[in-house]
């Protein structure tokens, strides 16, 4: 095989395909960043538009809010027989519906009377809710507070804003 072969069938030297290998990278982590980005503006627009149709429900009644929009919003409509509600949206019904700020724990036993099958494949339920509700803390749907005994309590954003001591 002549030399000029061989140095071909090896491929281009280190340098350049580090080079390469690199650039992709570089362009892949920035697609990602500005991905990641717009996910969370999207997310904070969702909890928005649920903030807002929530309200309309509490000044209108939520009668007024039907079909599509409610199933959207999970407004005070329990799930059809056979089917099963999301942790999120089981976690957000039990958040609207309590008159007073939870634990994590407390979240967890109402979740498991209530929504079993939510927390049926999680191996661990209370750290599970921990993360939803951290998520709906950044989406501004839900606010939390340290209580004087050191404990992390929730309240649903709309309900926290009437309460003194809440911040998201």
């Amino acid at each position: 095989m002549p030399p000029q072969e061989s140095s071909l069938a090896q491929g281009p030297p280190p340098h350049a395909s580090d080079q390469n290998l690199q650039h992709v990278i570089r362009e892949i982590r920035q697609q990602l960043e500005t991905l990641r980005a717009e996910h969370c503006a999207i997310l904070k627009r969702i909890a928005l538009v649920r903030q807002t149709l929530n309200g309309l429900a509490d000044v209108f009644g939520g009668d007024l809010i039907k079909g599509e929009v409610q199933d959207c919003l999970s407004l005070q409509t329990p799930p059809k027989s056979g089917s099963s509600r999301g942790l999120t949206e089981a976690c957000r019904q039990l958040l609207i519906e309590s008159t007073v700020p939870l634990t994590v724990h407390q979240l967890c036993r109402q979740m498991q009377e209530r929504y079993p099958q939510a927390l049926a494949g999680s191996y661990r339920p209370a750290a599970s809710l921990s993360v939803i509700l951290r998520r709906l803390v950044d989406y501004g749907e839900a606010q939390n507070h340290v209580d004087e005994k050191g404990t992390r309590t929730w309240r649903w954003a709309a309900d926290a804003r009437k309460s003194d001591g809440f911040r998201g």
